[in-house]
This record gives C-alpha cells, sequence and structure tokens, in this order.
C-alpha cells in the first residue's frame, strides 16, 4: 500500500509539472488553458485517492476490529448473565456495558490494534531472540531425531510444538528446549 500510494504520488507529481511547465511555453490561451486544467484535475484525483481509496481500507479494518471487540464483549457478557445477581451485581454489569460500548468506539479500535501490535512485535523479537541464541547452541542427540521426524512429518510436529510449547519454532526447540520436553515429545509422536 506504501509503494502503491508513493507510485501514484511520484507520477501523478511528474505529470502535473509537465503539464503546467508545458502550459506556460504555449503561446495559445486555449492550449494553456486546457494543459492547466488537465493538471488540475490531476492534482484533484491524487487527493481523491489519497483521502477516499487510503482512508476506506483504514476505516474497513477499524470497523472489524471495533466489531470483533464487540463481539468478544458480548460473549462474556452472556456468560455473566447466566450467573445470578450475587455474582453479577448490577454495577457490574454497568460496567460490562459500558465495555461494550467502547468496544465499538473509533478510539477502542485504535487502541486494541495498537497493542496487538505492540504485543505481535514483541513476540516477533522475541522468537528473533532466540532463534539467533539457538544458531549458536549445538543440537542435542534428541533434538537430531525430532529433526529427522519432522522432516517425516512436518504436520506432526508443528501441532505438538504449537499445542506444548506456544508454537515454539523447532530450530530453537531441538537447541534450546530442556532435555526433558524434548524426550516427552519422542514418547508422545512415538519418534524411533
Amino acid at each position: 500500500m506504501t509503494r502503491e500510494r508513493q507510485n501514484v504520488g511520484f507520477y501523478s507529481t511528474i505529470a502535473n509539472l509537465a503539464l503546467t511547465s508545458s502550459a506556460t511555453v504555449f503561446a495559445a490561451t486555449e492550449t494553456k488553458t486546457i494543459l492547466s486544467a488537465v493538471a488540475t484535475g490531476l492534482t484533484g484525483t491524487r487527493e481523491a485517492y489519497d483521502k477516499e481509496i487510503l482512508i476506506e481500507k483504514t476505516i474497513t479494518i477499524l470497523q472489524q476490529q471495533m466489531r470483533t471487540r464487540r463481539k468478544e464483549v458480548k460473549v462474556l457478557i452472556l456468560e455473566r448473565l447466566a450467573r445470578d445477581a450475587g455474582t453479577y451485581p448490577l454495577e457490574l454489569a454497568l460496567t460490562d456495558l459500558e465495555s461494550y460500548y467502547r468496544a465499538g468506539t473509533l478510539t477502542g479500535a485504535l487502541i486494541d490494534v495498537s497493542e496487538a501490535t505492540g504485543v505481535r512485535l514483541a513476540d516477533a523479537k522475541e522468537i528473533e531472540r532466540q532463534v539467533v541464541v539457538s544458531r549458536f547452541s549445538p543440537v542435542t542427540d534428541p533434538g537430531q531425531r525430532i529433526r529427522a521426524h519432522a522432516r517425516r512429518k512436518p504436520t506432526e510436529v508443528t501441532d505438538y510444538l504449537a499445542r506444548n510449547h506456544g508454537g515454539m519454532p523447532l530450530a530453537v526447540f531441538v537447541r534450546n528446549a530442556p532435555l526433558s520436553d524434548q524426550l516427552r515429545m519422542i514418547k508422545a509422536l512415538e519418534i524411533p
């Protein structure tokens, strides 16, 4: 999207410069008027692109986030409604109602997107750190057996890591996971 925006901006600026420069060269008033009108139209098109298309994409993403967050809060409210008034008092219900309202606001969506992006960035940094550290650790003997099994049945190993180790990359697991975890995996997956 950034590249697309840069291309549109760059090419429309070049075309606009060419048209306005050409308009000053021609002596005929009619030609100058036509070239200036085309340049103005091009500038307007670029501004419309920036305002309409890019903002529309952003708004669509934020609306989707708002709907998602509202559904999450609604599920929480419905679960709590099954409780009696002693464990789900009116004050808590009103607080949940306020949370439901905030989940549907633009500010709430921006906060959620920002938080989710921050969490994903932190996770990516940690995975990157683990991979860098693991590049210098030797692969254990059980790790070699797991790696060989992963070549034969990659989905089975990936699924196991997702279920039991938070999706830890195989390269990190075979080098850095405790020996007990590696042996547990060998036993669970019946790795020869």
